[in-house]
């Protein structure tokens, strides 16, 4: 089955990267603590796909309902200037 969320790439000010922080960071606003960092955007979207995909199946396996994506207007809306949205899909 196919499954599609958005995750939100958080990247880093340079001293911020200076001080150990992921260049890029990500999260997953329908899913509290599923979260990942990169180096950068391309590594950022396998990172974020893995994740995705570990964190669906396990909520699967634990016979948790999956959330219904959050609406991409409304996210847009609430996104830092240093944000964006980035759509991920996984196949399980």
């Amino acid at each position: 089955m196919k499954y599609v969320y958005y995750a939100i790439f958080e990247y880093s000010s340079e001293e911020e990267i200076s001080k150990g922080v992921y260049p890029v960071g990500i999260y997953f606003p329908d899913f509290l603590g599923c979260v990942s960092g990169a180096d950068n955007t391309e590594y950022g979207v396998e990172m974020a796909k893995e994740v995705l995909k570990l964190r669906i199946e396990s909520d699967i396996e634990d016979k948790i309902i999956l959330p219904n994506p959050v609406d991409k207007m409304d996210l847009e809306k609430k996104l830092a200037q240093n944000e964006r949205l980035v759509e991920i899909i996984v196949e399980i």
